[in-house]
């Protein structure tokens, strides 16, 4: 997912976050993600900035900076295509557990 969206919707998601892991607030780096994407695409760099579409694309979801925030490569691939609010609340619930 986050090889086909537009870099200035990236870079534009990746600065609203100031450049941290929406959901865990790890810092993440576009540059893991350029190098990623140029040299290992089947790689994971735990730090890459990704884009997570909070509705995902497979229900429809588009490739919008209202549509997304910016992810770790952990986060992301943990979220999957649920729910963005309800994988906030899966991991409130682990923290108060």
């Amino acid at each position: 997912m986050q090889y086909g969206v537009p870099r200035d919707i990236m870079l534009a998601v990746y600065n609203r976050e100031n450049g941290r892991c929406f959901y865990c607030d790890v810092v993440v780096s576009l540059a893991a993600r350029k190098w990623l994407q140029s040299n290992h695409p089947r790689a994971r760099v735990l730090n890459a900035a990704t884009f997570d579409h909070i509705i995902p694309r497979s229900r429809g979801g588009a490739d919008s900076v209202d549509n997304g925030v910016c992810a770790c490569v952990s986060c992301n691939e943990a979220r999957g295509d649920r729910p963005a609010v309800d994988f906030l609340y899966e991991r409130a619930q682990r923290a108060v557990a």
